[in-house]
């Protein structure tokens, strides 16, 4: 405000350099949100300079008001159209375009912010002109149009409002059931301004609008966009992975120096079909549902932290349960994160595969435990690899840096007897490592409530604490005898590994 001032205080000159600010503003093309709200932030701005020396009457102009309104986007222009056929603007001009500009501001920056504000607990939403989020408008839109025009009329779609989720954080959440499920996305059209020019792809419209010509580039960009923060669907976004890193060893394997398929160049028919076929399974997550509270009502005393991890050739992971005791010898077990990495580009062996997969399950208790207010009553380490569970009970200096590097973080971050074998059948977290198809991530399977022998009593539990005597990677002396000296007697020969 105080730049505008002259030394003369020539209140004239400050409404001239405020009208000439508003005047020279540039036209807002569509979809540049940053720009729409900075001009909107600027209006306001100068109508507080003018207030604060009793002038803000002299914007309101037709002059003023009309520039305005011409550099507007064509959406939030027709809207203001139309906002002053209803209200009458006579000498309230630019008031009631600043009122509307403020609001279109306050709903942008809603719609489009990075985190939202939590859902409320309450399940029903009281009338038509509550306040839904975006992606929850579109669900009442097509539950509306599967409805008949008395069925309509009669706003019977009210009642059925109060099952329609609500988005929190990037996720569907049913408050009323309490169970969120995931949002996917498919969309291949290109940005403009960080926003993709067209609608997202529909599950029936893969087959028939999916892109002939698809690019790397292209592929990783869908990918990333299924948000995931617990890495629930592992199982089946590694699949996606592990295509991805197919293209990268595809030019290797063939002597090539480029590393593969590049960025943006046009995939084989083949492998089109394969990212096809990925993306028609991927929209089956829509279909999936996860238990949001990890305690359940009835819950006895602390929980157990269970821990499972395992490895294959081509990735190893982790994936951590939480166990809670609902009764006499009754027990409930809910899925909390997961997670997996695709092998190195260079093959490791299998047993250091699976040292990397318990080095990232001893890494996310570390991280459990230090994020979670309750106190665990225990906690179990399980591996399907007698040669890793045994590793992990030695001392770390007996074995060449790559293994005992991990050996020894392992022994820092957990207590070597924590950790127990168990038959590879009965590991939850060879799905870490291994794609599979939605429906096995399903409401009651295996992953999302864990192996069944998690609801028995910890004695009852196929886990055991044997060992192997043969390890791999270990450092060993050799001792070679250049001259036998036959006078030398009482030879006592020492073992030395």
């Amino acid at each position: 405000m105080f730049q505008r001032l002259d030394k003369f205080g020539n209140s004239r000159k400050i409404v001239d350099l405020v009208v000439s600010d508003l005047t020279s503003l540039r036209k807002i093309s569509d979809g540049d949100l940053k720009g729409f709200i900075k001009m909107v932030d600027q209006v306001e701005q100068c109508w507080l300079d003018l207030k604060k020396v009793n002038l803000s009457d002299e914007l309101n102009t037709a002059n003023v008001v009309s520039h305005i309104e011409k550099v507007l986007p064509s959406l939030q222009k027709r809207e203001c159209v139309i906002k002053a056929d209803e209200v009458s603007l006579t000498s309230n001009l630019f008031p009631e375009l600043l009122k509307f500009l403020q609001k279109e501001r306050k709903i942008l920056e809603y719609r489009n912010s990075n985190i939202r504000n939590s859902s409320s607990d309450k399940a029903t939403i009281h009338g038509v002109h509550s306040t839904v989020e975006n992606d929850t408008k579109s669900e009442v839109v097509k539950l509306v149009k599967k409805m008949s025009e008395e069925q309509v009329k009669n706003k019977e779609f009210e009642s059925c409002i109060v099952n329609l989720t609500e988005l929190v954080k990037g996720l569907r959440w049913n408050p009323k059931e309490d169970y969120f499920s995931f949002i996917v996305k498919v969309n291949f059209s290109p940005r403009v301004r960080k926003i993709r020019s067209g609608p997202n792809l529909e599950r029936d419209e893969i087959d028939i609008k999916f892109p002939e010509i698809l690019t790397r580039r292209m592929i990783l960009s869908q990918i990333a966009s299924l948000y995931d923060p617990l890495r629930l669907a592992v199982p089946v976004i590694l699949q996606g992975k592990i295509l991805m890193r197919s293209m990268i060893t595809k030019g290797a394997a063939s002597g090539s120096n480029d590393g593969g398929i590049k960025w943006d160049e046009p995939l084989d028919t083949s492998v089109v079909h394969e990212w096809k076929t990925f993306f028609k399974e991927l929209y089956e997550l829509e279909e999936l549902t996860f238990r949001r509270p990890l305690k359940p009502s009835n819950a006895l005393g602390n929980p157990s932290l269970i821990i499972f991890s395992d490895s294959s050739k081509q990735a190893y992971g982790a994936c951590a349960y939480v166990r809670w005791q609902t009764g006499k010898d009754k027990f409930d077990a809910n899925v909390i994160i997961a997670k997996s990495k695709i092998a190195p580009v260079k093959q490791l062996t299998i047993p250091r595969l699976e040292l990397c997969g318990a080095l990232m399950a001893a890494r996310l208790r570390e991280s459990l435990v230090k994020e979670f207010q309750w106190e665990f009553e225990s906690v179990h380490h399980i591996v399907d690899s007698l040669i890793v569970r045994s590793q992990i009970q030695k001392e770390s200096h007996g074995f060449n840096a790559f293994v005992a590097a991990r050996i020894a973080e392992i022994q820092v971050k957990t207590n070597p007897r924590e950790w127990w074998w168990v038959n590879t059948a009965q590991n939850i977290a060879d799905l870490t490592s291994k794609p599979c198809t939605p429906e096995k991530i399903g409401k009651d399977s295996a992953w999302q409530n864990g192996p069944k022998f998690l609801t028995l009593p910890i004695s009852e539990w196929p886990i055991s604490q044997k060992c192997e005597s043969e390890l791999t990677d270990r450092i060993g002396i050799t001792m070679t005898v250049a001259k036998v000296n036959q006078d030398i007697t009482n030879l006592k020969v020492i073992a030395v590994e």
